[in-house]
């Protein structure tokens, strides 16, 4: 299955997604922030970003079910890992990963301006690497990966729209490597809450 066709099905539905959030109770927002790699991923990778679109609808009081799909970035370098005497300095490896998650929310009904939640969920990362050194460039093919997740932040309300920030502790599945990472993003939120 190739990411990008899911990706444009997705999005498609950022249009309507406005109106469904504050006829149901629910909410839609746009994200951006740091998605840093931990344990064996960061010795490998510097610390990269993300960006993205988040959907949760509250069908049952205080708790909600959503989709994430976002978009990671991470670079790093092959000198001084074993791949280096194999393909020689100066190599540059990117990794871009395409995020398709499932989550439930719990957001507690509060009277003031902070709504703070807490989430779990798990879906699929595909990841691509691209190799490059002066001038030669190769790139990979996509690879799905089973991941997890867990998280908490806060949604400020505003006028028309809220501030969300918010962290994620993600544990991806891969034969290979130990990757996990954690997500710290700022989000442009619509809609409400628990109703």
């Amino acid at each position: 299955m190739k990411p990008l066709p899911c990706l444009f099905a997705l999005l498609m539905l950022i249009p309507v997604s406005p109106a469904v959030a504050d006829g149901a109770g629910g909410l839609v927002g746009l994200q951006i922030g740091g998605s840093f790699p931990t344990g064996e991923f960061s010795r490998l990778f510097d610390n990269g970003w993300e960006g993205g679109f988040t959907a949760t609808t509250f069908g049952w009081r205080q708790v909600g079910i959503g989709l994430d799909v976002a978009y990671h970035r991470w670079s790093g370098s092959l000198d001084s890992t074993p791949l280096e005497s194999l393909l020689g300095p100066g190599w540059r490896v990117n990794v871009n990963a395409i995020q398709y998650t499932a989550h439930l929310m719990f957001m507690p009904r509060t009277n003031g301006k902070l709504r703070p939640y807490a989430r779990s969920g798990t879906g699929f990362y595909w990841f691509r690497s691209d190799l490059s050194r002066s001038g030669f460039f190769s790139a990979g093919d996509w690879d799905p990966n089973w991941t997890y997740h867990v998280g908490a932040g806060v949604i400020i309300d505003g006028t028309p729209s809220d501030l969300g920030i918010g962290a994620t502790y993600q544990v991806i599945q891969d034969s290979g490597l130990d990757l996990t990472l954690y997500t710290v993003a700022a989000s442009l939120m619509w809609g409400s809450g628990p109703k």
